[in-house]
């Protein structure tokens, strides 16, 4: 049995009204948050290193799941981030230019 999981992220309730705010403070919030998921993502890739050869595989795919939901985290963050810089929040009838969707 498939079950389709929705991965809930309070940013989403925020970028829903994005288009009617503040552009510099969103673009400030998202540079913070940039900068702490590439703390973030120097951390675990830290961990990562040092578990080879002392934990199974089985346990550092885990942790390159995190490490790679991570980067696309990251880079979902900094499209976000380029947007709201160049003003295109409120922009229709645009696709999402760097959007993969058959990976």
């Amino acid at each position: 049995m498939y079950i389709l999981l929705h991965v809930y992220k309070p940013i989403y309730a925020g970028l829903a009204f994005a288009a009617l705010g503040n552009e510099q403070e969103i673009a400030s919030i998202l540079e913070t948050r940039i900068k702490e998921i590439k703390g973030l993502l120097q951390t675990m890739k830290d961990v990562y290193t040092r578990k080879v050869g002392k934990v199974p595989r089985a346990q550092l795919h885990i942790l390159a799941g995190v490490i790679e939901h991570m980067y696309t985290e990251l880079r979902w963050l900094i499209r976000l981030h380029e947007d709201v810089v160049h003003n295109r929040l409120a922009e229709k009838d645009t696709f999402i230019e760097e959007l993969r969707m058959n990976e």
